[in-house]
């Protein structure tokens, strides 16, 4: 479970990097968050399940930081303001 966790986390992560290393595009990502939700509290419940406690307490730690309103309202804002300077340069059509 940690390793399908992480490994998403992981490669989620590089190609958000990549894809703003080449400016390609300006999509947002803010929906992801929801979908590393659901794998920190399967994680939670898998470790707690298994006995794992020192684990589980790194996915709870996963899933409030994921949970945490301010930190999901910077992303949206963060990728709206993106993707309103990618139709100011003409990558984007609304």
């Amino acid at each position: 479970m940690a390793g399908l966790a992480f490994t998403a986390y992981g490669i989620h992560w590089f190609a958000m990097a990549h894809r703003r290393y080449i400016d390609s595009s300006a999509q947002l990502d803010g929906w992801m968050a929801v979908a590393f939700l659901f794998l920190s509290i399967l994680g939670v419940d898998v470790f707690r399940r298994s006995g794992d406690i020192p684990v589980m307490t790194i996915f709870v730690g996963l899933t409030l930081i994921l949970e945490s309103p301010a930190i999901f309202k910077a992303q949206m804002i963060l990728s709206s303001k993106i993707l309103r300077d990618a139709e100011n340069v003409g990558f984007v059509d609304r």
